[in-house]
């Protein structure tokens, strides 16, 4: 397979019944190599209809947000209500109320030329992709990067919105709760910054 999609999974192994991990001596490692899924050319050029979905992450206390585990129960419940509704992505706030993460993605917004992110402490995975987009943003562009909490009406009054994952890069972000996000979708810094993560696959490529 020349572009493949891995997923490396290392559980505690086998053990005895019940879930004393202690029972587990030798731990599993696991690979699934499988072709790279591919999201349609159009999501990209006119950018994707979003919602706030009803779920909540789940709380930092219960669960932490920088072990990516497979405890995927939000997140599908979350995704049973956007296919209800026909969409691809959607947001979940967190217990106080603040954007965390998409259902499967980062979240970026640019606002008065500045672009903006939920910290890790709003419950968000730090990505790969989300670090790789702030690094471009800071060293290539110069353009002002925080992280830190973002509220349901900062979606909604931004001037571009964009969704970061492995395999969807950056993708634009047209509407949220049917409120149109600015004035041109894809956004002047969203352009910029898929150029530029794109250059940088190209260039780790070869590599």
């Amino acid at each position: 397979m020349e572009n493949a999609y891995l997923r490396i999974t290392v559980s505690r192994g086998v053990g005895g019944r019940g879930i004393d991990p202690d029972s587990c001596k030798n731990p599993t490692l696991s690979i699934i190599a499988k072709d790279v899924p591919f999201y349609p050319q159009e999501c990209y050029e006119k950018g994707i209809a979003t919602k706030i979905v009803r779920v909540e992450k789940t709380s930092e206390n219960a669960l932490s947000s920088r072990v990516k585990c497979c405890n995927y129960q939000n997140n599908i419940l979350a995704k049973i209500e956007l296919n209800q509704e026909g969409l691809l992505e959607g947001f979940l706030l967190n217990a106080r109320g603040f954007v965390a993460e998409g259902t499967v993605s980062n979240v970026f917004i640019v606002k008065k030329g500045q672009l903006l992110t939920p910290s890790v402490s709003s419950g968000c995975l730090e990505g790969i992709t989300r670090n790789a987009v702030i690094e471009i943003a800071r060293n290539r562009y110069e353009v002002t990067v925080e992280e830190g909490e973002l509220t349901r009406d900062d979606l909604y009054s931004a001037d571009e919105c964009f969704l970061t994952n492995t395999i969807m890069e950056l993708m634009p972000v047209k509407s949220v709760d049917g409120r149109q996000i600015g004035h041109k979708t894809p956004g002047i810094m969203t352009q910029g910054l898929s150029r530029g993560f794109k250059e940088l696959l190209q260039g780790e490529g070869g590599r």
